[in-house]
């Protein structure tokens, strides 16, 4: 998460694309990981974002 915000700091970025490795963790582990993604850390991060504005 903290790096997402230092990107979006120093580039004033609006998007960001995460790129999960396929080859290496299990299909529950994947969908375990998109689920944490989209679940606590996007919110987070958007939370964050629009108190800046």
């Amino acid at each position: 998460m903290d790096k997402i915000l230092e990107i979006h700091e120093k580039f004033g970025l609006t998007r960001f694309s995460a790129h999960m490795d396929v080859g290496a963790p299990g299909h529950k582990e994947m969908l375990r990981s998109i689920e944490i993604y989209g679940e606590k850390i996007a919110p987070k991060i958007r939370s964050i974002l629009n108190k800046d504005s």
